[in-house]
């Protein structure tokens, strides 16, 4: 079947109705892209694939004719420390740590390393660097595999802005990807996460 249209693939698949205790078959969506798009956030779906309707299987391969588009929240967050950068970025932050709010202060949701150009990550160097602490201003338990023993730590005066997937399970951002400073908002503005 691999030669087959992906329509008359589909055609295959759902007449197998195969749907079971093991086994699940997403609904196909149809509509416009846009629309498609819109279910599945209302939906709480990762994001989609659109496929062509003619594309063949291509076992183990990307193929232009599926993209897939995911579904990004976005979040203010908190500044707590960085780590230093290596390779390409050596002498450089690597990653920011970040915090959101909690009932005893800071929790830490994870750290971005993607989304910076150079420009952005000397300017965070000039303001994380009069920010320094020797502790971490994190009070909540660090999740396990945290992974921040080259942590700097700063004081929590940066706002920031990030996209991310999801939420794990042990409270960190999925997939979060670096927005900007948020020079307009304060860390009283912040919110905790989402569901906690």
């Amino acid at each position: 079947m691999l030669d087959m249209a992906y329509d008359r693939r589909r055609e295959v698949l759902d007449g197998l109705r195969i749907a079971g205790e093991h086994c699940r078959v997403p609904e196909q969506l149809h509509g416009t892209p846009a629309d498609v798009f819109a279910r599945t956030k209302a939906d709480g779906w990762e994001g989609m694939i659109a496929k062509k309707s003619d594309s063949r299987y291509l076992p183990g391969q990307r193929s232009t004719a599926w993209i897939k588009v995911k579904n990004e929240k976005d979040i203010e967050v908190a500044v707590v420390g960085w780590e230093p950068g290596q390779g390409r970025r050596e002498g450089m932050i690597g990653s920011l740590l970040l915090a959101v709010p909690a009932a005893s202060g800071w929790r830490y949701v994870g750290k971005v390393g993607t989304g910076f150009t150079d420009k952005m990550l000397a300017d965070l160097a000039t303001l994380l660097g009069p920010l320094h602490t020797d502790e971490s201003p994190v009070t909540e338990p660090l999740p396990p595999g945290a992974g921040v023993r080259a942590a700097r730590w700063v004081r929590p005066e940066l706002v920031g802005e990030v996209v991310y997937s999801e939420i794990t399970r042990h409270g960190a951002l999925r997939h979060p990807r670096w927005r900007g400073v948020r020079a307009d908002k304060r860390l009283t503005d912040l919110a905790p996460l989402p569901g906690s």
